[in-house]
Formats: structure tokens, C-alpha cells, sequence
């Protein structure tokens, strides 16, 4: 039992409690059992946010926070620098600029604000671990002995476990805007056979890992580096008013309306197994000639959900067609793994769904020569062969605003990208038009003659331009060579 105290923070204690049974003169148990509740140090304090702090709207030459000013290629895309960029090439050459240090920018945006006032709280990041461990050791004969082990854990904590140098608090401080927590649990099974048979000493040991997490986590910081995060969750006359013809009674080019709370936050849920094996035999080592060698195979799979979730866009407004709450459903891919079947939740924006499986087996050896009394040779070798696979998602929802249906647009098809089918179908375009499947083999220009066939304008518009909907010849160049992307990544070899 133990109990502590953090300067400016809050006490932690712990209890722990060990035993040793034997069960029979061949039979002992162990077992420890544990509580450890750590006290938190950090504070949430006080705090307000707008999207006019994103990165759309930051001019080039502004300093950031640690020293490094914004450059041209970085400029927003609502700033004089970039609009200047895309004179003569881009139909948002006639965007008046909306310049943070310039209230009348946006005198016709009403700009609301994410404020955590009912989540302010001292030493806000608490964690506590409990959980247990059992073994089991059977001497099965004078040879041979079982080791059986059991353990499980389960830790929960609330707030985040980092501080912000910039708010000039006391006590280490943070400003977040959606509660934090993580829930991660773990059971592990393992044993271990060892034993003699012959001259050969003998160990066969092995585990089985389940591990489950859920955790929530604000995403507000992704509002300093994302330029298109406003378009989700800003009224569209904000972030794209060169169509402001859409609605009327906006004049065209002159950012108004509404950016909503930059509110945003994300829900992570994993699932990982893990089960390794390995049988060692070794030979009596106090003779001159021994040797040492065994296989091992190990086995995993990670199973992740990730959801990035912005509650303004149920809000904004998109095109004069909808708000975001009556927008199209956003569903996943279908040709591949699912850890949730859709549609997502409405204000789920992206969502990383993805199934990840790791196999190794190996074979090793070593020999050992004494040549005299002070000196031995060693030889040795290790075969190994490790495979791994992907399949899933990463879904996007870009594209589906403005052409009112899921176009599944932008995101990545793993599924699709490593099958090893020689076949890719392009979703690098919001024109459904443009679902071409192309099939190893193909040309460059074959490839760009379809596309540009389904979709002229974003093809030419890739010629000047880094974004969406702007197919440039290094996207299609990464289209011939994804077609030539196996199901898996494998290696293998020797070791000597």
C-alpha cells in the first residue's frame, strides 16, 4: 500500500496484495492483485475558439507559435497570397481575401465560438489501473514442469497527459474543448513446457494477447493546420464564395454567413490479438561441441476505428441545398473489411476503418566448437518470412455536399489498393463519371485520356493545382503503380 502527493496536483495511492499457495507438494499458485489510482496534475482551464483561427485563413509570413513563419506554399486559401497564385489559372482568382487582422474581412461572417467553460476542472487527467496476475507451476515428473499464467488489466483515465507552454499558467494547463477519456483493457494467457527428453533440454512457451480500447479525443488543434476543416463546418457563401450564385441575396466573391464551433473531437476503438509459439532444444552445454535451436511463429491482428467528428457541419449550410444535418449519408466502402456496418454518424466526416494482420515464422540455430581452453567457435543461422496484410478503408465525405450523394471521393480503398488483382478503380474525383477501373497494363495516356474523357476540368486543373478535384500526371502516374501493388507486403531470408 502506498500514498502520494504531486506538487499542484492531486494524491495517488495504490494497493497491492501477494500470495503463494502450494497446493500440493508438486502444485504451487501465485497471484497478485493491484489498484493503482493516479491522481491528476494538468488543468483544463478556460477557453474560447473560432474558426478564424485556421489555417485557411492565415496570410503568409505569419509566425507560429514555435517560430517558424507560414510560407508562400503554405498560405490559406482564403489569403491576398494565395489568391494572387492562382491568377489566370483557377476560378478562385476573384475571392476577396478574409484576413483575420482585418475585422471588416468578415464583417458578414458570423464567426461562433467552441467554449469549454463546463469542462474546466483541476488536475483533470486522472488514471487508474487494476487488475491481476496468476501462475500456476506443476512439476509434472522429475523431468517436466508446466507453467500456467493468467493476467488481465483494466485502465481508465480522463483527460489528456501533455501541457501548453503558451497559456502561461502555473500549474501545468491545457485547453480542450470536448471531454477526453480511454478505456483499455487486456487479458493475456501464456505457458511454458520445459523438459528433457534424451540429451536435449527442451522449452516449448506460448501467449495469447486480446486487447480492447475506446477513446474519445479532441481534435480541436487540427483547426491550425487544416485548411479545408472550415468547409465543413462553415455555411459555403464562407468558404467558397465565388459560388455564391447559389444563394441569393450573397454577392459573389465576398465571404458571409456562418463558421461554426470548431468543436471537433474523434472516437478511436481497437481490437488487437497477438498469439506467439516457440519451441528451443538445446544440447548438454557443458560439452565441447553444443548447439542451440528452435521455430518461432507469431501471429497478429489489429482491428481499428477511427472516427474524426465535427458537430458543426450538422449546422452549416452547403450550396443553398441543405444543411448539414439533411446531408447525403456517408457510407463505407463496400468491397472489403468492416468493423461497423454504415451509414456513419451524420457528423462523422472521415472514418479510418482498417484490419491489419502480421505473420512470422522463423527457424534458427547455433553450434559451438571449444578449439582449447580459452577458445570456441560459434556458427549460427536464422530463416525468418514475415507477411503482412491491410484491408479496410480510409472513407472520406468530401464531395458528397455539393453532389448531394455519397461518391465515396478521396478517401483510400486498401481493399482495393492491395488485393494483388492487377486492377485499381479511381475515386481521386468527386465526378462519379470518373469510377474508371483500369486494369495493369494500361498506358499513362490511355489512363489520362479516360479521365480527362469523364472529368476535362479537373484534369487540366491538375496542371495548377495541388487539391481536390485536380487530377494532376503524378496522381495518375501513382495510378499505374498501384496497379501493380501486391496483397502484402512480404520478406524473407537468412541470417547468418
Amino acid at each position: 500500500m502506498g500514498v502520494s502527493q504531486t506538487v499542484q496536483g492531486e494524491s495517488s495511492n495504490n494497493v497491492e496484495a501477494m500470495f503463494n499457495v502450494p497446493v500440493k507438494d508438486n502444485v504451487t499458485v501465485r497471484g497478485v492483485v493491484y489498484r493503482d489510482d493516479q491522481g491528476g496534475y494538468i488543468d483544463n482551464v478556460q477557453g474560447t475558439l473560432t474558426a478564424l483561427e485556421s489555417a485557411r485563413f492565415r496570410e503568409a509570413g505569419t509566425m507560429r507559435s514555435n517560430g517558424v513563419p507560414v510560407s508562400d506554399l503554405r498560405a490559406g486559401f482564403q489569403t491576398q497570397t494565395y489568391i494572387d497564385s492562382v491568377q489566370g489559372l483557377s476560378y478562385q482568382e476573384n475571392r476577396v481575401p478574409l484576413d483575420p487582422n482585418d475585422p471588416a474581412s468578415y464583417a458578414l461572417v458570423d464567426f461562433k465560438e467552441a467554449n469549454n467553460s463546463d469542462l474546466v476542472e483541476d488536475d483533470f487527467n486522472d488514471a487508474k489501473y487494476e487488475g491481476f496476475r496468476l501462475a500456476t507451476l506443476v512439476d509434472l515428473n522429475d523431468d517436466w514442469s508446466l507453467l500456467l499464467g493468467y493476467g488481465h488489466q483494466d485502465l481508465d483515465t480522463d483527460g489528456v497527459f501533455q501541457a501548453d507552454p503558451n497559456l502561461g499558467t502555473k500549474s501545468p494547463s491545457v485547453q480542450r474543448y470536448s471531454p477526453e477519456s480511454l478505456e483499455d483493457s487486456f487479458d493475456n494467457v501464456n505457458w511454458k513446457l520445459e523438459g528433457r527428453l534424451g540429451d536435449l533440454d527442451i522449452v516449448y512457451a506460448g501467449a495469447y494477447t486480446k486487447r480492447e480500447t475506446d477513446q474519445m479525443i479532441d481534435y480541436t488543434d487540427y483547426l491550425f493546420v487544416g485548411q479545408y476543416l472550415p468547409y465543413y463546418i462553415c455555411d459555403t457563401t464562407v468558404t467558397y464564395p465565388e459560388y455564391n450564385y447559389y444563394n441569393p441575396g450573397y454577392a459573389s466573391n465576398i465571404p458571409a454567413g456562418t463558421c461554426y464551433a470548431p468543436d471537433t473531437y474523434a472516437t478511436s476503438y481497437s481490437e488487437t490479438t497477438v498469439s506467439t509459439h516457440e519451441l528451443r532444444f538445446t544440447t548438454d552445454q557443458d560439452q565441447s561441441v553444443r548447439a542451440t535451436g528452435g521455430v518461432f511463429y507469431s501471429d497478429l491482428e489489429l482491428q481499428e476505428r477511427v472516427d474524426f467528428r465535427y458537430p458543426g457541419m450538422l449546422e452549416s449550410n452547403f450550396w443553398n441545398k441543405y444543411d448539414g444535418v439533411d446531408s447525403p449519408l456517408n457510407m463505407p466502402f463496400d468491397d472489403g473489411f468492416l468493423s461497423q456496418e454504415g451509414p456513419f454518424p451524420r457528423d462523422t466526416i472521415f472514418r479510418n476503418d482498417i484490419k491489419r494482420t502480421d505473420e512470422q515464422v522463423g527457424v534458427f540455430g547455433e553450434v559451438t566448437f571449444d578449439l582449447n581452453d580459452e577458445f570456441s567457435f560459434t556458427a549460427g543461422a536464422r530463416w525468418y518470412d514475415v507477411r503482412v496484410d491491410m484491408e479496410g478503408g480510409a472513407n472520406s465525405s468530401f464531395g458528397n455536399f455539393f453532389q448531394g450523394t455519397d461518391v465515396d471521393a478521396f478517401g483510400t480503398n486498401i481493399t482495393d489498393l492491395y488485393d494483388g488483382d492487377g486492377k485499381l478503380t479511381f475515386i481521386g474525383d468527386s465526378k462519379l463519371a470518373t469510377r474508371i477501373t483500369f486494369e495493369d497494363g494500361v498506358t499513362f495516356d490511355e489512363v489520362k485520356a479516360a479521365l480527362t474523357e469523364a472529368d476535362g476540368f479537373s484534369v487540366g486543373r491538375g496542371s495548377v493545382a495541388n487539391a481536390p478535384n485536380a487530377i494532376s500526371d503524378l496522381e495518375i502516374t501513382g495510378i499505374l503503380n498501384a496497379l501493380k501493388a501486391p496483397d502484402e507486403a512480404k520478406t524473407s531470408g537468412t541470417i547468418c
